[in-house]
């Protein structure tokens, strides 16, 4: 060993050294990979946790690689049946297909966000509204997926359609009814509305009466 200690003597701390940086690299590795594993983690539990439907599309291989498994619970279908858009496509109400279309190809070409309100068919055969916010996903400048959620609005959709009834009754029986009828500003007393009832009482125009 001694006649040939200098080699050795090189050899060895550099056997060493080429040992403990293995180590070391092998040790990083591991952590980077344990920390992007807990970020996934993290992340599919806040994914699965909230009351959307969180879903990713690959435009490039049109098939959809992440649909939520809320998708059961507030559609009726298990994220394997989610295939390529079609599938989406064929559930859409005829009367928001064409619309929804349009907004997913302008998100599509221009890599802009979007935000859709459209009906859906659950597999039971219900109807119900979903808002839809997309995201487009960019590879080296061009559109490569779109990633997004879905939330079931059906709810604010029937508030929203009791409200607009109301009013619309509320306005027939305003302009129709023979009686004089005005709304007035309580603070400035102010007229702010009157029907022709008001108008062939007061002999003025609507016009003149509110202003």
């Amino acid at each position: 060993v001694r006649r040939v200690g200098p080699s050795v003597l090189l050899f060895y701390p550099l056997g060493f050294l080429v040992i403990a940086q293995v180590f070391l690299d092998g040790e990083r590795r591991r952590k980077a990979e344990s920390a992007l594993a807990s970020s996934r983690r993290k992340y599919k539990q806040l994914a699965e946790s909230t009351e959307a439907i969180l879903w990713e599309y690959d435009i490039q291989r049109d098939r959809w690689v992440y649909v939520a498994p809320q998708s059961e619970r507030i559609l009726g279908y298990e994220p394997e049946e989610w295939t390529d858009r079609q599938f989406w496509l064929e559930r859409l109400h005829p009367d928001d297909r064409e619309a929804a279309l349009r907004d997913c190809a302008e998100c599509e070409l221009r890599g802009e966000s979007r935000v859709l309100e459209y009906r859906f068919v659950r597999k039971d055969g219900r109807v119900v509204w979903l808002r839809d916010a997309a995201n487009c996903i960019l590879r080296q400048g061009r559109p490569a997926g779109l990633r997004g959620f879905m939330a079931d609005i059906t709810t604010r959709k029937q508030a929203d359609e009791r409200i607009r009834e109301s009013e619309e009754r509320y306005r027939s029986l305003f302009e129709n009814s023979h009686a004089a009828m005005m709304l007035i500003d309580p603070k400035s007393g102010a007229i702010v509305d009157a029907n022709p009832g008001a108008c062939a009482y007061y002999g003025w125009t609507r016009e003149q009466l509110l202003s």
